[in-house]
């Protein structure tokens, strides 16, 4: 594994999109994500990932930030507890799960590899849903374009160690009564 890859310790996953790739809003390529909620106790995939950043900050320095590397680069791993949205509010309001936690959305354009916790792979799409637990294989690199630069990561594969609360709610059907 390269400086610039991190796999996680056991995690939330949310906005699981492994199986079909979606376009975020018109006219964007579809790509597959998940988010990653990881907890701020797990010190060692905070770490990890803190030291793929820089890895890829340094990486980059000559071809997306003049040669030199940021002190302090704009990333994609977020504070659960201070990250707000465009309008000044805190996520968690809207995302209570985020709460205690660090969040990373990753996507990637190639379909990852989803895997149970024997390392079979995945077939069923109701077997991976918002709400389960992971581990999750990420790879950071630095960008440029837009206006906009910094560190990012891809989505590489995702692994399935077991159920949770589901993060969204299915209606069962009983809305429709007799």
């Amino acid at each position: 594994m390269n400086n610039n890859q991190v796999v996680t310790g056991e995690c939330r996953l949310s906005f699981v999109n492994v199986f079909e790739p979606k376009a975020m809003k018109e006219g964007d390529t579809p790509k597959y994500s998940v988010t990653a909620i990881i907890p701020k106790t797990d010190t060692k995939t905070v770490n990890a990932i803190k030291a793929a950043i820089q890895a890829a900050a340094e990486a980059g320095a000559q071809k997306h930030f003049g040669g030199r590397v940021p002190t302090n680069v704009n990333h994609t791993f977020k504070d659960g507890d201070t990250a707000v949205d465009d309008l000044g509010e805190l996520i968690n309001n809207k995302y209570p799960e985020y709460k205690g936690n660090y969040y990373i959305r990753l996507s990637t354009k190639f379909k990852p590899k989803v895997l149970n916790a024997d390392r079979q792979e995945i077939i069923d799409p109701t077997e991976v849903y918002s709400g389960m637990y992971g581990r999750v294989s990420m790879t950071f690199f630095a960008y440029s374009g837009d206006g906009r630069r910094g560190v990012s990561a891809v989505l590489n594969n995702v692994l399935k160690t077991r159920d949770g609360e589901p993060l969204t709610s299915h209606l069962s059907g009983d809305e429709f009564g007799e």
